[in-house]
């Protein structure tokens, strides 16, 4: 894409339009790496073992209630952890 040279300026864009190339530029480059990220953990195998436990149980199911995302993972939760002494 050729960008038009302004009068009395070395650069080839103008600034406000670098800045909002840039904007949108890493805006969506952070957006498929957080979805990149959810999509290789919800193919962990700990996991997978937690949603068919989950399944396995109806009684969870009804307490936690509808509807349940199963390939969504809130990253930034600070709950969102294993513990190792919690873990069975």
């Amino acid at each position: 894409m050729m960008w038009q040279k302004y009068a009395g300026s070395r650069r080839s864009m103008p600034l406000g339009a670098r800045i909002l190339f840039h904007s949108v530029f890493y805006a969506g480059g952070f957006a498929i790496v957080y979805y990149l990220i959810q999509k290789f953990h919800s193919r962990g195998l700990y996991y997978k073992l937690a949603v068919e436990q989950l399944q396995s149980h109806p009684e969870a199911q009804e307490a936690l209630g509808p509807p349940l995302n199963i390939h969504y993972l809130k990253l930034i939760d600070r709950e969102n952890f294993v513990d190792i002494a919690d873990a069975k």
